[in-house]
């Protein structure tokens, strides 16, 4: 996968995180205080300014959510 991809794909990640916390009316705060990952720290995933997947598993984990790989 190229650097565009892979940065397309936290991009991804991250905007479908936020929309899900959104849609259930989960804050920001709430969900740093719940997977100890710093507020500052979910807004750069949420912009897709952050990659480490682990994370980004945390938090979906946190929301109810699983990321998975699927080979193409």
């Amino acid at each position: 996968m190229g650097r565009l991809n892979k940065e397309l794909a936290v991009h991804t990640i991250g905007t479908m995180l936020r929309q899900i916390r959104i849609e259930q009316g989960v804050t920001r705060q709430a969900l740093a205080d719940k997977t100890n990952v710093h507020n500052n720290t979910l807004r750069h995933y949420e912009r897709g300014e952050h990659n480490q997947i682990d994370a980004f598993c945390e938090v979906a984990a946190e929301l109810g959510y699983e990321i998975e790989l699927i080979k193409i």
